[in-house]
């Protein structure tokens, strides 16, 4: 110091006089004290401090000023476009306001609505329902025993007919034998009306052929009217009958068969064989071989020839 007074100076009491302040000792400790500290300063009125540069991430004090300028370039209040894992508060469950829903609040309100009760029986005509409850994606319903299995089962409990009540229901089966009835809750495949039908069709056509042919034989069969047997010759063809007679037949061959229909008292007479036999290599030299006792001229009523 300098310039010191001496004059009026209470050393004592006022210290040491600094005359570049103008200023004792004891002033300039009074206004020291009303300072505030360095180490947790408690600043009352409006302090103010140097406003640090946008982004600054340190220590210095951030003013009013330094705040409005980051809060500005931040994430606007309106329709904000979040990144990464924002979160937020979790609403109590069954809250329906505008507070955002976080995960945990989904989840805890899929939870609260999953039902535990089991799940009606299908009715025949169905309903909407009424509940707000879900249900699990594995759910089952209970299958109701009074209707008639949905499933093509391999047993017929309840297969067969139905009733005023109930539908009927059946299971297929490609059996072309069976003989089972509508009780027994059978219907038969395509393939077993198919095999049905075409061994109908060969029966039918097997029966066809049959009887084409037997017309054709019918129509083939030759009838012989009033013929006579006048030119008798010894023949020893068979026993005790010594006569034997040729009577020509147009179209008669050795590979046919005949039968002679003789008149009533000569049938009974006893004199002509119960046999006779045909002849023919063609159609212009055939005929059938009568056998007789006798050579008593004749007229036979009618001789048929079969092919």
């Amino acid at each position: 110091m300098s310039n010191i007074k001496l004059k009026d100076h209470n050393w004592a009491t006022d210290g040491i006089y600094d005359t570049s302040q103008g200023k004792t000792q004891k002033v300039l400790n009074s206004e020291f004290a009303a300072k505030a500290p360095l180490a947790s300063p408690a600043l009352t009125g409006t302090p103010t401090a140097p406003t640090a540069a946008s982004g600054t991430n340190t220590t210095q004090i951030a003013t009013t000023a330094f705040v409005q300028t980051a809060v500005a370039g931040g994430m606007s209040l309106d329709s904000p476009a979040f990144t990464g894992t924002p979160t937020a508060p979790t609403a109590n469950t069954g809250l329906n306001t505008t507070q955002i829903a976080t995960t945990a609040f989904v989840q805890g309100e899929l939870s609260d609505r999953l039902s535990t009760t089991l799940p009606n029986m299908d009715s025949g005509d169905g309903a909407i329902g009424t509940s707000t409850k879900y249900a699990r994606a594995d759910h089952t319903h209970p299958a109701n025993t009074s209707y008639a299995a949905k499933l093509h089962a391999s047993d017929t409990t309840n297969f067969g007919l139905g009733n005023s009540s109930l539908y009927g229901h059946v299971k297929l089966s490609a059996s072309t034998s069976s003989t089972s009835g509508v009780s027994g809750g059978i219907a038969a495949t395509p393939s077993a009306v198919k095999s049905a039908y075409d061994l109908a069709n060969t029966a039918n056509t097997a029966a066809s052929n049959a009887t084409t042919a037997l017309a054709t034989k019918q129509d083939a069969v030759k009838k012989f009217e009033t013929q006579a047997a006048s030119s008798w010759s010894a023949d020893s063809t068979y026993s005790g009958f010594g006569y034997r007679c040729a009577i020509a037949l147009s179209g008669v061959l050795s590979t046919m068969y005949a039968e002679v229909i003789f008149a009533p008292e000569e049938a009974m007479s006893g004199n002509y064989a119960p046999v006779c036999q045909t002849y023919g290599t063609t159609s212009s030299n055939g005929g059938v071989y009568v056998y007789s006792k006798v050579n008593t001229s004749i007229s036979i009523p009618t001789i048929v020839v079969f092919p």
